[in-house]
Order: structure tokens, then C-alpha cells, then sequence
């Protein structure tokens, strides 16, 4: 669906999710100047009530098509069940796309070696859930978010 960008309310708690970086804006911007957004290029939007179309995810491709003089953007509606559970959605979706852009790590066969650890996959789990939390709220501390909103959206998603 193409929602017009002048219909879409930028708001907290989501805007201060993910700061958006200068660099990897003038990017885009260059981009869609250039070819436009494609359908992979959509933000996340809820609708709520008294209030409009509320940008639940991606902020940078929003920007960038306003920066860009378009009138129109890619946009798919959520129906989340509440706040929380759209704030999820953001991280789990940033947290997504931060894996995809990582370059994949090759190595030598002959150079590959055998894991000893002594952790159990639970063990494992639980120590990666850690990390990944800890991940969460330096992005959310970035953001502007003081320690008991912090805690509030990390107790929301289960790590």
C-alpha cells in the first residue's frame, strides 16, 4: 500500500528507538533520488484511533523519501495488541536487519576448529540472551530512554 507521507505521525516511544545515522541517510536519500523506493523499502505503520497512522518502523526509509521530495511511501499496517508488542516488533525487526547487513565470516576448512566449551546449549541460551539484552539497552540508552524505560522494554521481550 503507498500511504501519503504527510499522513504518518512520527512519534515516541518509536522515533528514539534507533537513532537515525547521518551517513547511511545521505545514502539513501542519494538512492531514492535516484531509483526511487522499490517494495522491499516500506515502513511499519499502526493505526490508532484519534491519533492517525503512527510510524512504527523505518524511520531512516521515511526521512530519506521525505528528503527526497516523494510524496508517497511504501507502507504496511500492523494491528499490533498494544504498545508494547509494536515496540518488540521494532527490535526484533532492527535486530533482523542489523544480522542481514553483517558480512558472512569465511573461513579455511583447514584452519576451523573444534568447539570445547564446556557450555550447555541452555547455558549457551541464557548467555546470548544476556548479550543480546544488554545490546537492546545500550541502542535504547543511545536513544534517550533513562534506565526504568529501559527495564520496562527489556522486561517485554523475553531474553
Amino acid at each position: 500500500m503507498k500511504l501519503d507521507i504527510e499522513t504518518i505521525k512520527v512519534l515516541s516511544p518509536y522515533k528514539d528507538l534507533f537513532p537515525i545515522d547521518k551517513d547511511a541517510l545521505n545514502k539513501l536519500i542519494n538512492k531514492v533520488e535516484l531509483d526511487g523506493l522499490n517494495g522491499q523499502e516500506s515502513i511499519v505503520y499502526r493505526y490508532i484511533k484519534n491519533i492517525g497512522y503512527v510510524l512504527v518502523y523505518g524511520h531512516i526509509i521515511l526521512e530519506a523519501a521525505t528528503q527526497a521530495g516523494l510524496v508517497y511511501v511504501n507502507a504496511i499496517r500492523v494491528d499490533f495488541e498494544d504498545e508494547e508488542q509494536a515496540i518488540k516488533y521494532a527490535l526484533d525487526k532492527h535486530e533482523q536487519k542489523q544480522a542481514l547487513s553483517k558480512p558472512a565470516v569465511t573461513q579455511d576448512p583447514k584452519e576451523a576448529s573444534v568447539d570445547e566449551s564446556t557450555e550447555t546449549e541452555e547455558e549457551y541460551i541464557e548467555r546470548r540472551s544476556r548479550d543480546y539484552a544488554k545490546q537492546i539497552g545500550e541502542q535504547l540508552k543511545k536513544a534517550g530512554f533513562d534506565s526504568a524505560q529501559i527495564q520496562h522494554v527489556l522486561s517485554l521481550v523475553e531474553v
